[in-house]
């Protein structure tokens, strides 16, 4: 029942923006003026400054956060920015990430280049393949190595984008317990391994802002093909899904929804199988506690600014993990639900510290940071 009530929920969500915008005229009680839609101006910004935060894959986290936004455009039609942004981490669990990202438009907001390059060595949990893995095969790993991301994206007709896009990926697996229930022999990429692979992808975006949206959608659709001709040790074909929906109820109240898959055919490495869990994909599931080489995740979220710079939110999701697409089933989806607050630090960039606490499978988990999940 809880999933039927859910694929109602975000069929109501996808299905239309005039519903919604209707209902914005509706205001019910005092709104928090921070979060209210404003007349944008395209201004450059800088940040830099120390960051902690919380997560159960890290627990307390610290670091520098950096991010330089910039408009191409001072057309007031053209609001999205472009940004380069840097992050140095080292967390309590000694697990240390550098990267470097940037997202940039020329042209008119017809050309888009997006790249990412980091290091990071990163302690984790493995449980194993598959949908029903047992809690008591925990082990931890430690992935060490480094990644490049590129893409181009060029606006052919509507807002939509054409993409071509490259990875290339270079892990070393170093099992730091043992002793679990896990076959590792039978786990494709145990001793670590280099991904190199191309991709295409479409996306279009009609969100009214980046990073706190209240309308318009993000939906995108990408191959990947991994192939030892360009370098990569595995062959594998991975094709994902990201949509997300966003819409505003009674004044303020922000309704986002948000469907994610990714379906592979080959053998990839358990290191880059599908996977859920974490602070962006259902919360309360630890980061990639259920991999397989298929998964299909659907979440919603309800946003609601309280006064000043505070807010509430809910969520729910469900979420499963399949070796072939055939064995999706409606019984085997996992679920997870939760509450957060929030605090608006930056107004000018709509970016809020957030506070969530996510309940899956009879355990809890809290997530303290910066930006919204989806």
């Amino acid at each position: 029942m809880p999933v039927f009530f859910l694929l109602f929920f975000l069929g109501i969500i996808f299905s239309s923006d005039k519903q919604t915008d209707a209902l914005d005229s509706a205001e019910t009680g005092k709104q928090a003026d921070d979060y209210k839609e404003e007349k944008i101006v395209n201004t450059d910004s800088l940040l830099i400054f120390p960051a902690v935060y919380y997560t159960p894959e890290t627990k307390i986290a610290g670091g520098i956060l950096g991010g330089y936004y910039f408009y191409p455009s001072q057309n007031p039609n053209f609001s999205k920015p472009s940004f380069i942004t840097l992050e140095l981490l080292y967390t309590e669990l000694e697990q240390i990430k550098g990267e470097v990202t940037c997202d940039i438009f020329w042209g008119e907001y017809k050309n888009r280049f997006i790249g990412a390059v980091g290091y990071s060595r990163f302690p984790s949990k493995f449980w194993g393949i598959g949908n029903n893995t047992a809690s008591d095969d925990e082990e931890v790993y430690a992935p060490e190595g480094f990644w490049l991301n590129l893409g181009y994206k060029n606006l052919i007709s509507g807002g939509i984008f054409l993409g071509l896009d490259y990875e290339y990926l270079r892990r070393d697996i170093v099992r730091e317990t043992q002793g679990g229930g896990i076959e590792w022999e039978s786990v494709a990429g145990k001793d670590g391994g280099t991904i190199s692979r191309f991709g295409l992808s479409v996306v279009s975006d009609s969100r009214n802002h980046l990073i706190y949206p209240s309308s318009g959608g993000y939906y995108q659709a990408q191959a990947k093909f991994a192939t030892r001709a360009i370098g990569s040790e595995f062959d594998f074909t991975a094709i994902s899904i990201d949509l997300r929906k966003y819409g505003t109820i009674c004044g303020n109240t922000v309704l986002a929804a948000q469907m994610n898959g990714v379906f592979s055919m080959g053998e990839p490495p358990f290191f880059s199988s599908a996977s859920f869990g974490g602070k962006y994909l259902m919360r309360g599931f630890y980061e990639g506690r259920y991999r397989d080489d298929n998964m299909l995740a659907l979440q919603t979220e309800c946003r609601l600014p309280l006064w000043w710079r505070l807010g509430i939110v809910a969520f729910a999701g469900f979420a499963q993990v399949a070796d072939r697409i055939e064995d999706f089933r409606l019984g085997n989806f996992k679920f997870a639900f939760g509450g957060g607050l929030r605090f608006l630090w930056d107004k000018e960039q709509k970016l809020n510290i957030r506070l969530d606490v996510g309940f899956a499978e009879g355990k809890s988990a809290l997530y303290v940071t910066i930006g919204e999940a989806f």
